[in-house]
């Protein structure tokens, strides 16, 4: 009986039969399909051979790895926009980065609390100017008013006494 055990320790019929169905492949389907991530080296020996297949050929390759016509085209179409862009010659260094929307909204209420808090001394200083101003052409009215009424008041006598000489 000892020829019949194999070696994982188990007899020989039970043994096959336990092996055949762990090497079967598993019945059951997976309940979210797994999605296929290529490597670039795989897309570019892909697309070498596409490019190499003659008439015919293409749809055998395809089947063969399980892909479809719009994932090569979709590879073909990037690997082009690659080579153009790495041929249009632009200009050497860092791309610029765009400026950031919230940086130049930030920029913009800087600005304006920065008004905003000048605003109230320019204001002091509009107030005592103009309080200033005001005393100035306060006196001056003042000394004038007084001036005016006795000069006219001497010029009205002096002509009513040149009227009552002629």
């Amino acid at each position: 009986m000892d020829n019949l055990t194999d070696s994982d320790g188990t007899h020989g019929a039970e043994g096959a039969r336990q092996d055949s169905t762990s090497n079967a492949p598993d019945p059951e389907v997976v309940v979210k399909p797994q999605r296929r991530r290529f490597t670039a080296e795989y897309k570019e020996r892909i697309l070498e051979e596409v490019d190499a297949c003659k008439h015919g050929e293409l749809g055998a390759l395809l089947r063969r790895e399980g892909l479809h016509d719009s994932t090569v085209r979709k590879w073909r179409a990037a690997r082009d926009a690659a080579i153009a862009q790495a041929l249009a010659g632009g200009k050497p260094g860092p791309v610029p980065k765009e400026p950031n929307p919230l940086e130049e909204e930030n920029a913009k209420l800087r600005r304006e609390l920065q008004r905003v808090r000048e605003e109230p001394s320019k204001t002091r200083v509009i107030i005592d100017v103009q309080k200033k101003s005001r005393s100035c052409w306060h006196r001056a009215r003042w000394t004038r008013t007084a001036r005016r009424p006795n000069a006219s008041r001497q010029a009205t006598r002096n002509r009513s006494r040149r009227i009552r000489r002629m």
